[in-house]
């Protein structure tokens, strides 16, 4: 699992899918 960021994400299962599908919205998700 290499994101372009370190691990901010706590929930790495669901947050982590929902990165691969929808990258531009990974920015909502982190904030």
């Amino acid at each position: 699992m290499n994101y372009s960021r370190p691990n901010i994400i706590g929930m790495d299962g669901i947050n982590f899918n929902i990165f691969l599908n929808n990258g531009k919205n990974e920015v909502k998700l982190i904030v």
